[in-house]
């Protein structure tokens, strides 16, 4: 069983699948830059991270740490959902949701 450490090191530094996502009414066509994609169901971890895109690494800390607690192996990709503009609100209140799937 890996330390959290060692999974966060494992995050920063191995090749991940790492997808962004907005949810959309309309059709989206596919080019070079944005691709349309269904997520497949899965079972996943989910954490709501509270402020500034740059430290999103501590939920992803707290969701290795809760997962080697309750003995989850996790896959080798992520999802995170913007929720919110940072146009909008401050960098405090930016809302980010950030999905592992569970192995």
């Amino acid at each position: 069983s890996k330390s959290s450490i060692s999974k966060v090191i494992d995050m920063l530094f191995k090749k991940w699948h790492f997808f962004t996502g907005i949810v959309t009414t309309e059709k989206i066509v596919n080019n070079n830059d944005i691709q349309a994609k269904r997520i497949e169901k899965k079972k996943y971890i989910k954490s709501v991270h509270i402020g500034p895109y740059k430290d999103v690494e501590s939920t992803y800390r707290q969701i290795f740490e809760y997962s080697k607690e309750k003995n989850i192996n996790l896959d080798d990709e992520c999802l995170e959902f913007y929720l919110n503009d940072p146009i909008e609100v401050k960098e405090s209140e930016l809302e980010t949701i950030v999905l592992i799937p569970i192995k």
